[in-house]
């Protein structure tokens, strides 16, 4: 069964490997948080680490948020502009009725 896709629903190799990362990140904070593990280098990597790991993804998708505002924002200054010229345009045309209608 092939369903519809649904526009701007398709996931990134990005996204994926964002979601990927933040799903080890969490698991790799099980040993401490319920064994109390803290190998030097396991906790250098939980605590230097996945926050630099964390920012990064933040980052980026901050960015593609603000790019989708860019484009909502565009399409709205595209419709707001479509709808004036109409109006005028109507206006134009109800004008030239009027001046064959009292001719």
């Amino acid at each position: 069964m092939n369903l519809p896709k649904q526009p701007g629903g398709e996931v990134t190799r990005q996204e994926l490997w964002e979601w990927i990362a933040m799903i080890a990140i969490i698991i790799s904070w099980w040993p401490r948080l319920f064994l109390g593990w803290g190998h030097p280098i396991y906790l250098a990597l939980i605590y230097f680490v996945e926050p630099v790991l964390l920012l990064i993804i933040f980052r980026r998708r901050l960015k593609r948020m603000n790019e989708g505002f860019d484009h909502s924002k565009s399409i709205i200054d595209a419709t707001q502009k479509a709808r004036e010229e109409a109006e005028k345009a109507t206006q134009r045309e109800m004008q030239n009725a009027k001046r064959k209608m009292q001719k």
